[in-house]
C-alpha cells in the first residue's frame, strides 16, 4: 500500500445522529492499568469516537505470540456508531491495532500527515476489505464527528506530529493529553501549544484524561538535547563499529543520530523492516533530512572500515528474532560484534522487558562490546512527562475531574497522589482500569459499571486463535516438554502389535534416561493390560487412562508436569 500524495480533509459531520442520552461515557479498551495497547472511547448516546488504536508487546509468559491488541467486539456488535478514530501520534502502541480494527470496522481515521504516513507503512503488509479512509488533521482545525467537536493541538513527544485533543461534547469540554512533555529548547513548531489549553481552561474543562507513564519519576522530563549531547560524546569515543538501536517511529531521535553520523564521518546502515520503511517514508515527506550518500545498504557493511560504520536498528527491547538479539548471539548475517565495538540502546527500557534486554546486553558484553543504555548513560530522553510536568498540566488545564491513563496501576495511583498534592479533590479523581466506565452527567462524574474488554493475541496471521488454553499448553511445553506414548493395536483382537513406544521432546535427554523411559513403558503396558477386551474397544477411555497413569508416575518419580499425549493406532 503506497503512501497517498494527499489525504482527505474532514468530510464534515455525520449525516444522521441518534437522539443522545444525557450522559457522556468514557472507558479504555486498552492502556488503562497497563503500558501499551492504547485505545480510549468517548461515547454519547449511540455515537462514539475512539482515541488511538494501539498494540502491546507480548509478556514473557506468552510464548509464540507476536503482539497483543485490544478486543474490539464491544464496538463491532452494531449498536454503536464509530464516528472516527483520532490518532495522537504514530508510535506502535497508539496505531499498531489499526489493521485489525479496520478488518472488522470501517470509520474515518484522523491524524497528522506524518502519523498517517506511519499508518500507511503499518498497513502495507495487510490485505484489508477496503481502502482505509485517512483524513488529515492539523493543529487548531476543528473536526465535527457526530455529537463531538474535536480540536487537535500540538504537543511535544519523541515523534513529530504528536497531538493532544480538546473534545467538545454536549455535556462539556474534555481534554485528552496524548503522550507529552515540555521542552523549551525546541523550535516553536515542535513546542507544546500551551495557549490552546489555557484558553479552554478559562472556559472550563470537565475532565482531563492524562498520560501516567512516568508518574513515579521526580522532576521534569529531560530535554532531547541532553540525549543528543551524550550520543555525540559516545560517538566521538567509539574506536570501532557503532551499533545504535532505537524505536523505528522515534523520528526526532533518528534525525539526531543521522546528524551525528555526518558529524563523526560515519556511514549509516539501517536495518530492520520498520526502520527502513519509516526512514524512506519520512524522507519522502520531508520529515527526515540526510544526504543520499550517507545511507547505505546493510549488505555493504562488511566492505566498510569498522571505524566508519554505524548500524541503525530496531530491537532495543530484546525481541527474540530482532537484528539486535541475533547480533548479540553472533547470528546476524551481515556483521559480527568484535572487541571495542560500541552498542547503544537509545530507547526506554519498557517495564516487563528488563530481563530480555539485560540478557541481550550480557551477550554483547561477552563479545567485548561496550554497551550503553538508559540506566548507565543519558542516551534516551523520555517523551513522557515526569511528575512536575504532570502537575504543570493540571495547573494549566484546571480540570474538574482527572482520569489517569497509559500506565500500570501503580502509575495511575502515583498520578492520583500528585493530583491531590496539586489541590484536586479525591472524589473527582477516577483511577480505573480497562473497561471501567466513568460517566459524566450534569451532576458530575461517577463510576457506572463496565463494558467487555480483553486482549486478543496475534500469532503470525492468526488473530485471536491463541486462547488461554493454547497459551497454557505452550507454557507447559516450554517448562517441562512433552511425552507421547504410542501403541499399535490389532483392531479385531485388541492385542498389542507394537509398542508401547515413548517419544519425548524437552522432557529428558533420551540417551541418559533409559531407566525412566523403560519404567514409563511398563506403566503404559500395565495400564493397558488392566482393561478387558470389551473395554479396549473404547479407545477414548483407554487413551485417557494411559495419560493419567503416566502423569501420576512422572509426578511421583520426577516432580515434573510435561504435556502427555497417548496415541492408539488400530491395524
Amino acid at each position: 500500500m503506497s503512501i497517498p500524495s494527499s489525504f482527505h480533509k474532514d468530510g464534515g459531520p455525520a449525516e444522521t445522529q441518534n437522539t443522545p442520552s444525557k450522559t457522556l461515557r468514557a472507558y479504555a479498551l486498552g492502556g488503562g492499568g497497563e503500558i501499551g495497547m492504547n485505545a480510549y472511547v468517548l461515547e454519547y448516546g449511540d455515537d462514539l469516537i475512539l482515541i488511538d488504536c494501539g498494540q502491546m508487546t507480548p509478556d514473557e509468559d506468552m510464548p509464540g505470540v507476536d503482539l497483543v491488541i485490544p478486543d474490539f467486539s464491544h464496538l463491532a456488535d452494531g449498536r454503536l456508531n464509530v464516528c472516527g478514530v483520532f490518532l495522537t501520534h504514530g508510535h506502535e502502541d497508539h496505531i499498531g491495532g489499526l489493521p485489525y480494527f479496520l478488518s472488522i470496522l470501517q470509520a474515518p481515521i484522523y491524524g497528522t500527515p506524518l502519523t498517517l504516513g506511519l499508518v500507511c507503512v503499518r498497513l502495507e503488509e495487510f490485505e484489508l476489505p477496503q481502502r482505509p479512509d485517512l483524513r488529515e488533521l492539523r493543529s487548531g482545525e476543528a473536526i465535527e464527528a457526530g455529537p463531538f467537536r474535536v480540536v487537535p493541538f500540538q504537543v511535544t513527544h519523541s515523534v513529530p506530529g504528536a497531538l493532544g485533543f480538546i473534545v467538545e461534547t454536549p455535556l462539556g469540554t474534555v481534554m485528552y493529553s496524548g503522550d507529552y512533555k515540555f521542552d523549551s529548547s525546541l523550535s516553536e513548531d515542535e513546542r507544546y501549544d500551551e495557549g490552546v489549553v489555557r484558553a479552554y481552561a478559562d472556559q472550563g474543562i470537565l475532565a482531563l484524561f492524562a498520560d501516567s507513564t512516568n508518574a513515579d519519576r521526580k522532576g521534569s522530563a529531560p530535554r532531547e538535547e541532553e540525549a543528543t549531547l551524550t550520543l555525540d560524546r559516545l560517538f566521538g569515543e567509539a574506536p570501532e563499529s557503532l551499533v545504535v538501536a532505537a524505536f523505528a517511529s522515534s523520528l526526532h531521535r533518528i534525525q539526531n543520530i543521522l546528524n551525528l553520523a555526518a558529524r563523526h564521518n560515519r556511514l549509516v546502515f539501517p536495518t530492520g523492516l520498520n526502520m527502513i520503511r519509516n526512514i524512506e517514508m519520512a524522507r519522502a515527506m520531508g520529515w527526515l533530512k540526510v544526504e543520499e550518500s550517507r545511507l547505505r545498504d546493510v549488505r555493504e557493511i562488511a566492505a566498510t572500515r569498522r571505524d566508519r560504520r554505524l548500524l541503525l536498528s530496531t530491537g532495543s527491547q530484546g525481541e527474540p528474532l530482532s537484528v539486535m538479539s541475533r547480533m548479540a548471539l553472533d547470528d546476524f548475517k551481515w556483521m559480527s560484534i568484535e572487541p571495542d565495538d560500541t552498542v547503544i540502546l537509545s530507547s526506554r527500557i519498557i517495564p516487563g522487558n528488563q530481563k530480555a534486554i539485560l540478557r541481550m546486553i550480557n551477550h554483547f558484553s561477552r563479545r567485548g562490546a561496550r554497551v550503553f543504555y538508559e540506566w548507565t548513560e543519558k542516551v534516551h530522553a523520555s517523551g513522557h512527562a515526569y511528575r512536575e510536568d504532570m502537575k504543570k498540566l493540571i495547573a494549566m488545564a484546571r480540570p474538574r475531574h482527572l482520569i489517569p491513563l497509559h500506565g500500570e496501576y501503580r502509575h495511575l495511583q502515583e498520578h492520583r497522589a500528585l493530583a491531590l498534592e496539586a489541590g484536586m479533590r479525591p472524589e473527582n479523581i477516577f483511577v480505573v482500569e480497562n473497561g471501567v466506565i466513568v460517566e459524566f452527567s450534569e451532576q458530575g462524574g461517577r463510576l457506572a459499571g463496565d463494558v467487555m474488554t480483553g486482549r486478543v493475541l496475534v500469532d503470525g496471521k492468526g488473530v485471536g486463535d491463541v486462547c488461554d488454553v493454547v497459551l497454557h499448553d505452550r507454557r507447559r511445553l516450554s517448562a517441562d516438554g512433552m511425552l507421547i506414548a504410542i501403541l499399535v493395536i490389532n483392531r479385531s483382537t485388541g492385542e498389542i502389535l507394537a509398542g508401547p513406544d515413548i517419544v519425548t521432546r524437552g522432557f529428558v535427554f533420551v540417551d541418559g534416561s533409559g531407566e525412566i523411559l523403560e519404567e514409563a513403558r511398563r506403566v503404559v503396558l500395565e495400564t493397558f493390560l488392566a482393561f478387558d477386551r470389551e473395554s479396549r474397544e473404547d479407545w477414548g477411555v483407554v487413551k485417557l487412562a494411559l495419560q493419567r497413569a503416566l502423569k501420576k508416575f512422572i509426578k511421583n518419580r520426577m516432580e515434573r508436569m510435561p504435556m502427555i499425549l497417548s496415541v492408539v493406532i488400530e491395524a
